[in-house]
C-alpha cells in the first residue's frame, strides 16, 4: 500500500513523502508480535523494554520504503541533524491519535474520545502496523521513532512512567528546552509525540516530574 503524507514543523515549514508498506511486511509484523511472549522479565519496566526492543528488531527491515524517503527528503531540503529529527518527529505528531487498548473495549473507556482500536496484543501497534493503518497511541508512536531514528545513526531512548500511564522519546539532539536526563556526560531531551509541534526538551506541565520517567529502551 503507497501512502502520501504532507506536514508542517514547528515554524512551518512544508514537507511531504510517500513510503510503501507491502501487505506481508504488514502480515509479518502483526503476526511477530501477536506471537511476542515473556516469561522472565521481573519488571514492567524490564517487560516493556523488551517488547519495545522486539518491536524494533522485528520492524527495521520492513521499513526501508520510509527510511528511505525520509532520507530522501533531508537530502533535498539541507537539514541539519537537529532540524531532521524535527521533520521526522512532527511527521508522527500530526497523525492523529488513536487509543490501542488490549483487552479493554473502547466504550468502556468513559475519558475515550476520538479514535480508539481494541483487542490488540499488549495495546501496542508495531512500527509497520502504525505506518499501515495510521492508528497509533504513545509508545506505538515511541516504538516507531525510536526505528526510525537508530535506523538513521541517531542515539534514541525511550522512556516510560507508571504514574503518568505514558511514554516518551528522548533524542540526543541539541534543544532549548530544559527537560533532559544525563547519560555518559551528554544530554538526551525528552520529545513528547501525542501533540501536534510539540517542541524538544518540554515535557507536557502534567509529566515533568522526572522522578517518575525510567529509560526502558537505550
Amino acid at each position: 500500500m503507497l501512502t502520501a503524507r504532507s506536514w508542517k514543523d514547528y515554524i512551518f515549514n512544508e514537507y511531504c513523502t510517500s513510503y510503501i508498506c507491502a501487505n506481508y511486511d504488514y502480515d509479518g509484523a502483526k503476526d511477530a508480535r501477536e506471537q511476542y511472549t515473556d516469561y522472565d522479565s521481573q519488571t514492567s519496566d524490564e517487560f516493556w523494554g523488551k517488547l519495545y526492543y522486539s518491536l524494533y528488531e522485528q520492524n527495521k527491515e520492513r521499513i526501508g520504503s520510509l527510511l528511505d524517503s525520509l532520507w530522501t527528503l533531508k537530502e533535498v531540503n539541507d537539514l541539519d541533524q537537529f532540524e531532521f529529527a524535527n521533520a521526522v518527529v512532527t511527521f508522527v505528531q500530526d497523525i492523529p491519535y488513536a487509543y490501542i487498548l488490549d483487552k479493554e473495549r473502547c466504550e468502556d473507556q468513559e475519558e475515550i474520545y476520538g479514535n480508539c482500536v481494541t483487542d490488540i496484543k499488549y495495546g501496542i501497534l508495531s512500527p509497520v502496523e502504525f505506518l499501515y493503518t495510521l492508528n497509533g497511541d504513545c509508545d506505538t508512536r515511541t516504538v516507531l521513532l525510536y526505528t526510525i531514528f537508530r535506523e538513521l545513526g541517531y542515539e534514541p531512548k525511550i522512556a516510560n512512567s507508571d504514574a503518568y500511564a505514558h511514554s516518551i522519546l528522548l533524542l540526543n539532539v541539541a534543544s532549548g528546552g530544559n527537560d533532559y536526563i544525563y547519560d555518559r556526560g551528554r544530554k538526551f531531551f525528552f520529545w513528547e509525540t501525542t501533540a501536534a509541534n510539540w517542541p524538544s526538551g518540554t515535557l507536557p506541565p502534567d509529566t515533568r516530574d522526572l522522578d517518575k520517567w525510567t529509560v526502558v529502551l537505550n
